[in-house]
């Protein structure tokens, strides 16, 4: 197989995306923003200010009760059931889809908790949005690497080379993933991976972007490896995704940027 990926530098791949972004605010989307539970709430924090970076429209977090004492009060900010152990209860997932259906991009961005009723709640989620733009990245993303063929095209991953290497287990490929494969092998990989979603991974101070076999790679030295990237830049995919839900591939590929190049007015 020859490799055809795309190489996105210090310039936009698609400059459209930036430059074609209305002025008004409010003319520029809306975004739900779904994670946090009672002992965590960085990934909210840090998506937020993914969206920020790329100047998103009208944003909308959810988060379970039990943060509600830690908080003051927001307009943007709506408050759900939670469970006795602080992570968002099934009883929430009717008013998170409501709040989702008149949204054109969701994101659950982490920090959500790792007990069987959340999990009940990410997958009652996608069930009943399944042609809504959706990102999941940290804890959520764990859960759905390990039911591959369950995720779908509306679904983006945002993985770290961990999540990756579970990932390809669990898609049966007779190709690991290593933090050291070349961007040759790599790009096989990806393009004969048996997987409906979207991904962007890092890998080797760059992001690699997959959407239907499609791929690019953007240059990101400025990123650590650790979960921070995660929501940040989960949020900044949601964003980009809920201004141009017809064009994933050029929506996620511009998401990959570093915030200096997203914030062009």
């Amino acid at each position: 197989m020859s490799t055809t990926y795309l190489r996105q530098e210090n310039e936009p791949l698609f400059p459209d995306m930036i430059w074609s972004r209305p002025e008004r605010k409010d003319q520029r989307g809306k975004l739900l923003i779904i994670g946090g539970h009672s002992e965590a709430l960085q990934a909210p924090i840090d998506c937020v200010r993914g969206t920020e970076s790329a100047l998103a429209g009208k944003t909308t977090i959810v988060l379970p009760d039990a943060l509600k004492k830690r908080l003051p009060a927001a307009d943007n900010v709506l408050f759900v059931s939670s469970t006795p152990s602080g992570s968002l209860a099934t009883s929430a997932v009717g008013p998170i889809c409501s709040v989702a259906s008149s949204c054109d991009a969701v994101v659950m961005a982490g920090d959500l908790g790792n007990n069987s009723e959340t999990h009940i709640v990410i997958e009652q989620i996608l069930e009943k949005l399944p042609s809504k733009n959706i990102v999941v990245a940290g804890d959520g993303a764990d859960q759905l690497i390990l039911r591959p063929e369950s995720i779908g095209r509306n679904i983006t991953l945002i993985l770290n080379g961990s999540q990756m290497q579970k990932l390809i287990k669990q898609c049966g490929s007779s190709t690991p993933y290593t933090t050291s494969m070349s961007a040759h092998t790599l790009y096989e990989l990806l393009t004969n991976l048996d997987i409906s979603a979207n991904i962007i991974l890092m890998h080797s101070k760059q992001l690699w972007t997959l959407v239907n076999k499609q791929v690019c790679v953007t240059n990101r030295d400025d990123l650590q490896d650790d979960f921070k990237w995660l929501a940040l830049t989960a949020g900044v995919a949601g964003t980009m995704l809920s201004q141009n839900q017809s064009k994933p591939f050029e929506a996620l590929v511009t998401s990959c940027l570093p915030a200096s190049s997203l914030s062009q007015e």
